[in-house]
């Protein structure tokens, strides 16, 4: 202990003291201190690299998180309103075995109600029926002019004519259909395509169901039988 103080007090001389016996000495505890605050400076810088890296790690996890967070509100919403969105389709039906009529079908199957529905068709839709009058079923209303609201499970439903001479006449067998419309509760456009394929049912066999004006055509040709009947037994 006595050694220990001895050397602290031999120092103090040596800093307080500007004789040439205590220089030498001096000049080491400069040098010595001078690198103590060297490393001491080093060190703090290196605390203080550690503490920027860790601060900036932990910024980027709360903002990730945020981000995560945010995102998924996002994602909700949109299944939300996704859920609830109108949903237009368009296609053709053939109720075979029973019915060998094309019918064209415009159908909101979603949750709210479309509204200014546009359909387009490329090729232009075509039809077997024979108009009278020269009528094109690309100028019905609802083709040309669209559709003004629609709501859930609102049907359109046209006759594109007979499956039979429909295919005999060698109409387009396949559409593409593109059809927009507007959300009535987001008022968010929304577009969409399909494909109409009416080679699937080209082919497929048929049964003819009666009903009453068959019933009705019977009667009369069996009452223009017996009529004739009686006519020749006269």
């Amino acid at each position: 202990m006595d050694n220990i103080n001895s050397r602290i007090l031999y120092y103090y001389a040596a800093l307080t003291n500007n004789s040439t016996e205590y220089s030498q000495t001096r000049d080491i505890i400069l040098f010595d201190v001078q690198i103590i605050l060297f490393l001491v400076q080093i060190l703090t810088l290196i605390c203080l690299v550690v503490y920027v890296i860790k601060t900036w790690e932990m910024t980027s996890a709360t903002r990730d998180t945020a981000k995560t967070s945010e995102d998924t509100l996002k994602e909700m919403k949109e299944a939300r309103e996704q859920e609830n969105a109108p949903y237009i389709i368009v296609y053709c039906e053939v109720p075979i075995p029973y019915d060998t009529m094309i019918y064209l079908i415009v159908k909101n199957i979603g949750k709210s109600i479309a509204e200014d529905v546009k359909i387009k068709f490329t090729p232009d839709l075509s039809s077997s029926v024979e108009y009278t009058n020269d009528f094109n079923i690309n100028d019905a209303t609802f083709i040309k002019e669209g559709i003004k609201s629609m709501h859930p499970e609102y049907v359109i439903k046209t006759v594109l004519g007979n499956s039979v001479e429909y295919f005999k006449k060698g109409l387009p067998l396949k559409y593409e259909v593109e059809i927009s419309y507007v959300n009535s509760t987001t008022k968010r456009e929304i577009k969409t395509s399909q494909i109409i394929d009416l080679y699937a049912i080209k082919q497929l066999n048929y049964t003819k169901k009666f009903d009453l004006n068959d019933l009705v055509i019977e009667v009369k040709n069996l009452a223009e039988e017996i009529k004739i009947y009686n006519d020749n037994k006269k």
